[in-house]
Formats: structure tokens, sequence, C-alpha cells
């Protein structure tokens, strides 16, 4: 009997090896070398070659793997709020809007959470939202696990405030339904209180002492290059993130393994291939020493 190669019984282990190859899966575009993210999904040369030699070997199973558990780690899983969304039947390239009310008994700090999509083959990207504050809580893409804040840090979250939740899902060759939900964990008051910033394309001064948790650039146009620079006041030069090309199908956030401390005085440059272009940076203030 002739060996059956990975093109003949699982054609689509071929799509798999050359979507890494090219660079294009997983879709992590961060140039490395610049910055430390938590949530790197870049994949080194090693797996690369891994997962080509694997496609090529027919794609064999593996053992079943054990989901993962929904709380961040050093989270109490007692302390925490789920979110449950309404069923809804998908068609594929759509954008739905949820206005989730909380009924909160009191003001709460966030420390973590997690979006758990009801159908994962469409659902392609969460934005949520703190209203009627506007406050961004953050986003999700498929890269992204359970998210959980550095340790001292927390997002307010007041006790008369609702979620407001867009889901945008991917276009499907038939209809679907998707029942998404949101985890949110709660902890006690925080030190340091987490913060948003939109910055435009461009030099900004940094007034106070912060410590940058996360970035999230955006460019005019899909394929555009972002870089988010910090010039500190001895003339050092620190580079936050260096998008090599920015996907508006993925958003990502980029964030820091380890905040970095901007100092009082220091510049941010955003700059872009693109004519337009921004960044939002999650930051906590940090008291002068």
């Amino acid at each position: 009997m002739p060996l059956t190669t990975y093109d003949e019984a699982k054609p689509w282990a071929a799509s798999i090896r050359d979507e890494v190859l090219s660079g294009r899966m997983p879709p992590w575009f961060a140039a490395p070398g610049f910055g430390s993210f938590s949530n790197d999904a870049g994949l080194t040369p090693i797996e690369i070659e891994m997962l080509a030699r694997w496609a090529n070997g027919g794609a064999p199973a593996g053992p079943e793997s054990v989901a993962a558990p929904v709380a961040p780690p050093n989270v109490d899983r007692k302390s925490s709020l789920r979110l449950q969304f309404p069923a809804i039947a998908v068609t594929g390239g759509t954008t739905e809007r949820f206005d989730v009310p909380l009924n909160l008994d009191r003001d709460r700090w966030v420390t973590g959470w997690a979006f758990q999509p009801g159908n994962a083959t469409v659902v392609e990207h969460a934005a949520i939202t703190i209203e009627p504050a506007g406050a961004e809580l953050g986003s999700w893409t498929p890269l992204d696990g359970p998210i959980t804040f550095p340790a001292r840090i927390a997002q307010r979250l007041p006790q008369a405030s609702r979620l407001s939740v867009e889901l945008r899902y991917r276009k499907a060759t038939e209809p679907q339904t998707d029942r998404s939900s949101l985890t949110l964990f709660f902890g006690p008051r925080p030190s340091h209180e987490l913060r948003h910033r939109s910055l435009a394309c461009g030099t900004d001064r940094i007034d106070e002492t912060i410590d940058i948790v996360a970035v999230n650039p955006y460019a005019r146009a899909a394929g555009e290059s972002v870089e988010i620079v910090a010039r500190h006041p001895d003339a050092a030069i620190e580079p936050l993130a260096v998008v090599k090309r920015w996907e508006p199908a993925y958003p990502v956030s980029y964030r820091m393994r380890i905040p970095v401390r901007v100092e009082r005085g220091s510049r941010l440059d955003i700059r872009s291939s693109a004519v337009e272009c921004g960044a939002t940076i999650d930051y906590v203030v940090t008291p002068a020493s």
C-alpha cells in the first residue's frame, strides 16, 4: 500500500505549513528584539521547523489536550463575575454589540478577565469598554488566553457602571450560532489604578512618571508599520513595540512582560508608514521616589 501524503489525506495540513512558513500565522506582527511581551505568540525557527515537519509527515494527532483553566494564576475564583451573552445566529462578516448591566453592590477592582468565545471558528475579535466612562477594559483576539494585570495593579469598575461588548465575526461558509461569555476576576483595592491614554501619530510629552503595562497600536490601513518609542530625559531611546504589519482583523494588545518605566519629561514617539496612526497605552502613575 503506498504511503499517504498530507496533501491527499489532510489537505489542510499543507495550508497550515504554508501559513507558518510565510509568517502569516500565527498573526503576531511585532518585530523580535523590540520589547518583551507576556502574550508573545511568535514562533522560533525551531518551532516553525517542527510544525513544517509535522505537516509533511501527515499531521499525526497527538494526545488529547486538557483545556486551560479559565481563571488567571493567583486569582481567587470565588471572587468573580461570569457574564453570558445572548445566543445569536451568525452569518459572518458582522459585528454585534451588547450592553451588559452589572448590578454591582459597590465599586469593584478587576485584577484579570477572560473572554470565552462560544464558537471559536467565527469569533474574530472582542472589545470591552466600561460605560459610561468609556474606559477600555481590554480587547481579545484568538491569540489571547486569560488576561492578568501585573501585581498590585487593577482596573476600577464603578458601582453604577455597565459594559459595552463588541464582537466581530469572520465570514462563515454556512450560518453559525455563537454564545460567548466574559468572566471578570476581582481583588482588593490595588496600589495602582490602571489608566488609559490615546495618542495620535507624532510626539507626546509625558508629564508624570508612569509604568506602561500595554500598548495598542493602530494605523489607517492594513499592512502598514507602526513604531512606538520612548525617548527618556537622559537621551536613551527605548522601543516599546515595532509592529511590522498592522492588521485590523487582529488588533493585538502588546502586553509588557515587565511594566516599562517612563520618567517624567520623557517623550513618546509614534511613527507609521501610514499617513494616520496612533496608539492607546495602558499605564499606572508611579509616585515620585
